[in-house]
């Protein structure tokens, strides 16, 4: 009986370390993958932002969405990224009262 435990207990760990081996794996080979064409428009829109925000002193989810001619809920993922950097404040709780400031 001790054995089978013992053969259990020794399975479970070695399945263990090895999703841990394949998710760092998977994480080093992720590093060096090239960027997608989604990941550098990402990159280039953040950048315009951040240059429109260097002329003003505060920008709405509508500036966004005319700026880049994206979404509303892209505009918004934008602004909570920026928001997260600390590059911008959010004023305001919801709706059209809302706009960002400068940090």
């Amino acid at each position: 009986m001790d054995l089978i435990i013992f053969f259990l207990v020794g399975l479970v760990v070695g399945l263990g370390l090895m999703i841990v081996v394949v998710k760092w794996k998977l994480a080093e080979i992720a590093q060096l993958a090239p960027e997608s064409e989604q990941e550098k428009k990402k990159k280039e829109n953040l950048k315009k932002l951040k240059i429109y925000l260097s002329d003003k002193e505060k920008i709405t989810n509508q500036d966004v969405q005319d700026l880049l001619n994206v979404s509303d809920a892209t505009a918004t993922r934008y602004l909570d990224e920026l928001e997260k950097s600390s590059i911008i404040k959010q004023v305001g709780k919801e709706g059209q009262s809302v706009y960002y400031e400068k940090s």
